[in-house]
């Protein structure tokens, strides 16, 4: 944050460091990034190379229980949680490794140039698959060591928020924490006086490869070819079993090789996830402030109610969640634009205050594709329950909050008197999964069920 801007939160930007534990140190990033080389060049021969994003949440890991502000019992409950799903670091490795580092390329020019593109990030996918178990075994001799892009977004999140409200709001009682549970994104756990935030731990590299999965298709529409619609399929479907099948799904088949070009893309998926990870941040915070738990429970035990009371503190959930998000429009607008206070002139303050409204309508976008992806995988999962529900067992529902598509049009509502937020890629997003949807309602149940073969 820029000008007077500042809270509590802000300075664990710079302290955290000394709390966390690098995942990989240089030279196994040289010799990932070597084999990695030498493996596509033995596949496509020598030819130019992709450059490298590493996306910085994921080079770090640390024991959450130690990121202040912190309380005795908010570790005791971190260390219960932890204990009832221990995270194992092989998965975690795996996942940590594959969101962390991304190729990308120039716009191909030839068929060669697909092929050698696609060989980097196969053999980029062998090189990883064979690291991660060392990695796994240096950070299993740490206590609890989890990656730290969760607490990275609870600081985004609770450093948009000024003082005023996280005192009102009585949120500083609040911390996050990462947890192993495919049965959620994300939920809060609320005690007498403290709450956590819980996250799954696979959420964030799901997120990215879905982004990253859709920037590649969105991009690359002149180039489709007939296997499109099957590629899209063969990515999708681990990641919807993940969430419905009760069996554990492998965590190396959740990210599916997606070549992207130009290194606006590489960061452009970096950003929606962030922005994503943050409204699933906001929304459980709200579940916290309101104090949902505690009234749900204070319900007489009818089914009915309960179940249509937990829908509404859904909903009020998503409603604290985008309030919160314009609060920080605002809060960033003001200190942008004090211009008259500041050695700044009336332009650079409008250019700063254009830049903050774009971020928002970016970070308001990202959002509209959670709950479309969220969307997709409610769908496909039914889909897939109902064609082979009798050979693979699938939970009886994601889970009980309302649809997303509900969700997302009681969310719309906040913008009475505007036009909902789209984009060319939100509208191709639409398009996008009801295709895929509609190919997978067409394959007959041998094709259907191919991606999730060897899958457990």
């Amino acid at each position: 944050m820029s000008g007077h801007w500042s809270n509590l939160y802000t300075q664990y930007f710079v302290t955290d460091n000394a709390l966390c534990l690098p995942v990989l140190r240089q030279e196994q990033f040289a010799e990932i990034f070597r084999r990695t080389q030498q493996i596509a060049e033995s596949m496509e021969g020598e030819g130019s190379t992709p450059k490298v994003s590493l996306d910085m949440e994921h080079l770090q890991v640390a024991d959450y229980a130690t990121f202040p502000p912190i309380t005795q019992q908010q570790q005791e409950a971190i260390r219960r949680l932890q204990a009832a799903q221990p995270i194992r670091t092989d998965e975690m490795a795996y996942l940590a490794l594959r969101s962390l580092i991304g190729l990308f390329w120039e716009e191909p020019q030839s068929e060669d140039d697909l092929r050698r593109a696609a060989a980097y990030d196969i053999a980029l996918e062998m090189v990883l698959t064979e690291v991660s178990p060392s990695v796994a075994q240096a950070l299993a001799q740490h206590d609890a060591p989890l990656p730290y892009w969760g607490r990275l977004g609870f600081l985004r999140v609770m450093g948009t928020i000024p003082d005023e409200q996280i005192e009102a709001l009585r949120l500083d009682r609040f911390a996050c924490v990462l947890l192993k549970d495919p049965a959620f994104n994300a939920r809060s756990f609320q005690y007498e006086d403290h709450g956590l935030v819980g996250l799954n731990f696979a959420l964030e590299p799901i997120l990215k490869n879905l982004n990253r999965m859709l920037l590649h298709f969105f991009h690359t529409q002149e180039m489709a070819g007939p296997r499109r619609l099957e590629r899209a399929w063969a990515s999708l479907a681990p990641v919807v079993a993940y969430f419905w099948a009760r069996g554990a799904v492998a965590t190396n088949r959740l990210s599916p090789i997606h070549v992207l070009f130009d290194e606006s893309m590489a960061s452009h998926a970096h950003a929606i996830t962030a922005s994503q990870v943050d409204f699933i941040i906001r929304h459980e915070l709200g579940h916290l402030a309101l104090d949902h738990a505690k009234r749900l429970r204070e319900v007489k035990d009818d089914t009915e109610a309960k179940v249509a009371l937990r829908h509404e503190f859904e909903f009020a959930a998503d409603a604290f969640a985008q309030g919160s998000l314009r609060s920080a429009l605002y809060s960033q607008l003001r200190v942008n634009l004090q211009w008259i206070q500041e050695p700044t002139s009336a332009v650079e303050a409008d250019r700063k205050g254009l830049e903050a409204l774009h971020e928002h309508q970016r970070e308001v976008s990202g959002v509209r594709l959670l709950f479309i992806y969220m969307d997709t995988v409610d769908q496909m999962g039914q889909l897939l329950k109902r064609r082979i529900g009798d050979a693979i067992r699938f939970r009886a529902q994601l889970d009980s909050h309302p649809s997303p598509r509900e969700r997302l049009t009681r969310l719309d509502v906040f913008h009475v008197g505007e036009y909902a937020p789209t984009s060319e890629l939100l509208r191709y997003a639409e398009g996008f999964f009801a295709d895929v949807l509609d190919y997978a309602n067409k394959l007959d149940e041998a094709a259907l069920v191919a991606p999730l073969r060897d899958l457990y």
